[in-house]
């Protein structure tokens, strides 16, 4: 069967020669030969730019070039073809260079033959082939590995690196050229006495593979975290480096945000806490400086407000019932009783226009040509990259104060979404300090309420029976009976004694379950009586929040109560011995008076007799007269 055509190029000058290698390339059966020839290197350059050939033959004497020059002409032009080179010389470190530059074979003149020639062309052109099938591959895959973000590196047996893509040497800040054929050793002076060595042995050994953790010193980017898979290939060890650095950094961002939160919740004045926010933006996002104002009413529109003197321009003060204070500055400036920025109109500048609602958000990369931005010049002078400026918003949508900060690098959208929630937490840390004043506002009148009462106790626990609030009463009380000076937010079952600590939890429950009751305690030790009241304490939801105890002594009231029994108990006693001392009376003195009642009326019956004669007597004597 005969073989497609293969298009050989001769470049020889000796014509013998050229004669010998046409007749054994005809005695070659079932292969199909088309041949040219070329007496000298330049001719055969220049068929070789007009012609395409499956394999040159080449001759290194030519009388125009000689040597490693003449195959190196050939093959920079055409690196494609396979190349068989002749010469007459007998020189295998010539060989052994021409094949390692890229020959595929070598053949000596004289001790050619027509098979020896059919394989070494036909080796050459099938080897050639694979090659470039390798090489494409090889090509692929280089592609498809410096595309990748993740390191990837090879290495022989001897641990030196034979492979290395874009990815795994930018780690260091360098290219691949500069670690492919060094040892690990060479690159790490530390890498035997770190351990690493005896593991990378041991995966040599066994096979299994093994994750670590590192860090790299980076010439400008700092410290650099990976993560790395290393595993046996062949019989070296293959490397996956994951760079984790903004892993790391985000990770420990957000843990450092949530210990920042965690602070915010503790104990501090309202400019102690933003000024803990500036100074946490600044550490945690490497910021120029970063600065918070809040919302209120303007307080020097009348005395020497900057933006209150001007009367036209941009920055007029056009709001006189909203102004922005500036509460804390972190970074390169810190003060806060600047001329311009102390007090910032709504709708001027960044900051007031944020605050105003026309820009909710406000971040650029590029302060430096931006014309949103003032003084461009002044960014350019600090080497000033972005800019970020965020609303801080009540829970009802309204703005009371603004984030601002000024960075040397560009904000990424991670840092931006982080900085973000920051400026949420500085709402609610500026709305927990308001509603804490008024708090302590209302407190103030609750405690000359409840202090008024003279011999009342007054106290309230939260849900975890801490103080929310309690009269002097009962502090008094508990100081003199436990010698606690008892402060909101202290645990009233730490304090009281075990003997009555459970009965006092069970009262605390059952009005946390939104019952109200009314007890009489009794302390038989002192006899004292004590009127103790429960009230849940609800919020507009109906959710119980604490409790109310009220608490009176009623002592006096309770003696008073059983004085009362016990003279009741008296007098019906005295009222018995009354009744039965009168019957007794009644009996004796019956008799006796029957009598006399009789006597009574003999006597009464007798003096109305005298009377009648007496009368009769009188009217005779007239008569007479």
């Amino acid at each position: 069967m005969i073989q497609e055509n293969i298009e050989v190029l001769i470049i020889e000058d000796d014509l013998e020669d050229v004669e010998l290698l046409q007749d054994m390339i005809h005695q070659i059966p079932n292969y199909r030969y088309h041949l040219t020839v070329s007496q000298s290197l330049r001719e055969g350059l220049a068929l070789l730019r007009d012609h395409t050939y499956s394999v040159i033959l080449l001759d290194l004497g030519l009388p125009d070039s000689h040597g490693l020059d003449s195959f190196h002409h050939v093959h920079e032009q055409v690196p494609g073809v396979p190349i068989v080179v002749l010469t007459g010389l007998s020189d295998e470190d010539m060989a052994r260079k021409l094949v390692k530059l890229g020959a595929q074979d070598y053949l000596m003149k004289g001790q050619i033959g027509s098979q020896i020639l059919m394989r070494s062309i036909n080796y050459s052109i099938e080897r050639k082939k694979t090659e470039d099938t390798l090489r494409s591959s090889e090509e692929l895959l280089d592609t498809f590995l410096n595309s990748s973000t993740e390191g990837f590196g090879i290495m022989n047996e001897n641990l030196t690196i034979v492979r290395l893509n874009k990815a795994a040497a930018g780690i260091y800040g360098k290219t691949p050229e500069d670690f492919i054929g060094k040892t690990v050793m060479e690159i790490s002076p530390d890498f035997k006495s770190s351990g690493r060595y005896d593991e990378y042995k041991r995966i040599l050994e066994t096979g299994e593979p093994l994750d670590m953790e590192g860090i790299v010193p980076h010439p400008t980017l700092g410290n650099l975290h990976y993560l790395q898979r290393v595993f046996r290939v062949g019989e070296g060890i293959g490397v996956i480096t994951t760079n984790i650095t903004d892993r790391v950094r985000s990770e420990k961002r957000i843990k450092h945000l949530n210990r920042m939160k965690e602070r915010l919740l503790g104990r501090g004045s309202l400019i102690e806490k933003l000024e803990r926010v500036t100074e946490d933006v600044v550490r945690i996002f490497d910021t120029d400086f970063a600065r918070i104002w809040i919302s209120k009413p303007g307080d020097r529109c009348d005395t020497g407000c900057f933006h209150a003197k001007m009367k036209d321009g941009p920055h007029v003060c056009r709001f006189k019932d909203r102004c922005l204070y500036l509460m804390a500055s972190s970074g390169r400036y810190t003060h806060t009783d600047g001329k311009v920025h102390t007090r910032v109109p709504f709708d001027c500048y960044k900051i007031g226009k944020i605050a105003s609602g026309k820009a909710t958000k406000f971040v650029t990369n590029d302060v430096a040509h931006d014309e949103r931005i003032h003084d461009r010049d002044w960014a350019r002078k600090h080497g000033l990259q972005s800019f970020a400026g965020y609303q801080i918003l009540s829970e009802a949508g309204k703005t009371i104060g603004v984030l601002a900060l000024f960075s040397k690098h560009l904000i990424t959208s991670e840092e931006d979404g982080l900085l973000e929630s920051i400026a949420n937490t500085t709402a609610q840390v500026i709305q927990n300090a308001r509603f804490n004043e008024q708090l302590k506002e209302r407190n103030r009148m609750i405690n000359a309420l409840i202090n008024s009462p003279k011999g009342i106790v007054i106290f309230s626990v939260d849900k975890d029976y801490r103080y929310l609030v309690f009269n002097e009463n009962h502090r008094d009380e508990i100081k003199k009976i436990y010698g606690v000076d008892i402060e909101h937010g202290m645990c009233i079952l730490d304090i009281i004694s075990a003997r009555i600590r459970d009965r006092a939890k069970k009262s605390f429950d059952r009005s946390l379950q939104g019952e109200s009751f009314t007890e009489v305690v009794e302390q038989r030790r002192t006899d004292s009586y004590f009127d103790f009241q429960c009230r849940p304490i609800f919020m507009e939801n109906g959710e119980v929040i604490g409790v109310t105890v009220v608490v009176t002594d009623i002592t006096k009231r309770m003696r008073s109560r059983k004085e009362m029994v016990r003279l009741n108990d008296e007098l019906g006693k005295k009222n018995k011995e009354f009744a039965d001392l009168l019957y007794i009376t009644s009996h004796d003195l019956r008799s006796p008076l029957v009598n006399i009642q009789g006597f009574s009326e003999e006597i009464g019956e007798s003096f109305t007799d005298i009377k009648t004669r007496v009368s009769n007597e009188s009217i005779s004597d007239e008569t007479r007269v």
